[in-house]
């Protein structure tokens, strides 16, 4: 008697999670997917659309258009670049080309120097922020490009150590 009690709580807990997988597979759905609003639906939020993007211009669910189409939001165009003067969708503009946005660039760098389109700069050009350098970094002492700073060099912020921490007491890179 004693082993059948055994064998019926085994039985018992293999069932509570969730048996021996003979029953039949119940199809799951995806509920997050299905309260999605469908292409061509009217919506308020990118968050409410399958195709996540709510058109600005006519507040309907859509993919991203191509350039030369409306817009009002970089998000808006396959391009990923709204222009802010005429509010259609256009191709990232080469070097040389005057910008406003880093975005607006082939190269993403809009100089904040003469607010055209350039390729990054090398160690020892001018600088006013970090996406300017090929190196990223921006000497927050002389504005110039730099390598990344090795250990026990002064610094201001992570970013400009090799080891990404600069020390808050010591402004040393550690």
């Amino acid at each position: 008697m004693h082993s059948n009690t055994a064998f019926s709580v085994v039985l018992l807990f293999i069932s509570l999670l969730g048996g021996f997988g003979c029953v039949e597979h119940e199809e799951q759905v995806d509920t997050y997917t299905a309260a999605l609003l469908p292409a061509g639906a009217s919506c308020t939020a990118d968050s409410q659309c399958i195709t996540s993007l709510c058109f600005s211009v006519d507040h309907s669910c859509r993919p991203p258009v191509q350039n030369g189409a409306g817009c009002n939001r970089d998000v808006e165009c396959a391009s990923r670049l709204c222009s802010s003067f005429d509010h259609s969708c256009r191709p990232p503009l080469p070097n040389g080309a005057g910008c406003n946005r880093d975005v607006e660039c082939a190269s993403l760098l809009c100089s904040s120097f003469d607010h055209s389109c350039r390729p990054p700069l090398q160690n020892g050009a001018g600088c006013n922020r970090d996406v300017e350098c090929a190196s990223l970094l921006c000497s927050s002492f002389d504005h110039s490009c730099r390598p990344p700073l090795q250990n026990g060099a002064g610094c201001n912020r992570n970013v400009e150590c090799a080891s990404n921490f600069c020390s808050p007491v010591q402004h040393a890179c550690q």
